[in-house]
C-alpha cells in the first residue's frame, strides 16, 4: 500500500513540474511577442540596405537579429519611413518583397550596471 502511494505522489509531482515548466515557457513567448507589438520605433531611411534597417531597429529597441549575410541581397535598396510603428509592422513591410522570414525567439534581460 505504501509503495502505491509513493508512486502516485511521484507521478503527481512530475506532472506538476511539467505543467509549471510549460506555463513559464508560454509566459516568455507572450512577453517577447507583446514587446514587439508595444515598442514603437521611428525610422526614416532612403536607399538603405535591409541590414541597415535591421541595425537601426537594434539601436532603438531590445531586439537583435541573427542572419546569414549571403541570404540578404546587398544590392537591393529600400526606403523605410515609419513613425511610431511596431517592430512587427516594420519587419513585415521591409521583408515583404524578399524570401526572408523572421521569428521572435525570446527576450533576454541583461543588467549592464
Amino acid at each position: 500500500m505504501n509503495c502505491i502511494c509513493q508512486f502516485e505522489c511521484k507521478k503527481i509531482i512530475k506532472v506538476m513540474k511539467l505543467t509549471i515548466f510549460f506555463f513559464l515557457i508560454g509566459l516568455l513567448t507572450v512577453s517577447a511577442e507583446s514587446y514587439s507589438q508595444q515598442a514603437k520605433l521611428n525610422l526614416n531611411m532612403r536607399d538603405a540596405q535591409i541590414i541597415d534597417v535591421l541595425n537601426a531597429i537594434e539601436r532603438q529597441s531590445e531586439f537583435y537579429f541573427f542572419f546569414k549575410n549571403d541570404e540578404i541581397n546587398e544590392a537591393e535598396k529600400i526606403n523605410a519611413q515609419f513613425h511610431e510603428a511596431s517592430i512587427d509592422n516594420i519587419l513585415i513591410q521591409v521583408l515583404k518583397n524578399t524570401d526572408l522570414k523572421y521569428k521572435i525567439v525570446d527576450t533576454v534581460y541583461c543588467d549592464r550596471t
